[in-house]
């Protein structure tokens, strides 16, 4: 007979499991850490998840769902093995780089809007940052002792997003929506790190003060990137 599983206690194991795997990565954190965050003793996480690579891939299945991930039955779960896991991380990574309102701008020849387009764009860019958030502060940690998830991530989704974001700069400002800004890697960049900053690192503000109203943030945050980049006559209409 399956021993009873206390109200609550699996979301609790998993918070804390997201905040130790988001300090520490994949390789680095330890069961033991883990259970300590949760509150109990070592042995309830694997009456839960029979290994560290079981209970990581849970949290970054969850932390990426686009529905809500049923609980696992039976228990507990099992090791996916390295190479599921691999393809997990290698997947939610590359899924964490797909920006369809990016791609539909950069394939519009004409504009009748670009600072509708924009505004699309940047709220696309904050929105999904923020709702992948948990997840890619997860997979950020464990590139720091996996070089080729730090590729996959740094350069193949995040690097190809920053020349995505650029071409759309120097397209618009050629056909003189957007200001000519002095380096539109840099002002891709810009946009990005802001996003970034707003939608994902500022959850771990010890202070958040005036960053606690998650409506006016974001309003702001695309307020402000576009206005940086649309033309006087454009921002007047």
């Amino acid at each position: 007979m399956p021993r009873p599983r206390p109200p609550g206690q699996l979301e609790r194991l998993l918070t804390a499991a997201t905040r130790i795997f988001a300090r520490k990565g994949l390789r680095r954190a330890r069961m033991t850490e883990i259970a300590e965050e949760a509150g109990v003793a070592p042995g309830t996480l694997y009456h839960y998840f029979e290994s560290k690579e079981a209970l990581f891939y849970y949290v970054l299945e969850r932390g990426t769902a686009t529905a809500e991930v049923a609980i696992p039955e039976p228990l507990p779960v099992p090791d996916p093995g390295r190479e599921r896991l691999e393809k997990l991380l290698t997947s939610r990574a590359i899924r964490a780089g797909r920006f369809p309102a990016l791609d539909r701008a950069l394939e519009r020849k004409r504009v009748t809007d670009a600072r509708g387009e924009l505004e699309e764009v940047v709220s696309e860019l904050y929105d999904r940052i923020e709702r992948g958030r948990k997840a890619a502060t997860v997979i950020e940690a464990s590139t720091l002792d996996q070089p080729e998830l730090a590729n996959i991530w740094f350069t193949r989704v995040r690097g190809h997003l920053i020349t995505r974001l650029a071409r759309y700069v120097e397209r618009r400002s050629a056909l003189g929506h957007f200001r000519v800004p002095p380096d539109s890697k840099v002002a891709a960049r810009f946009m990005l790190e802001t996003c970034v900053y707003f939608a994902r690192k500022r959850h771990g503000d010890p202070q958040p003060g005036e960053l606690a109203d998650s409506d006016a943030v974001r309003t702001t945050v695309v307020d402000m990137i576009v206005h940086s980049l649309i033309v006087h006559a454009e921002s007047n209409q």
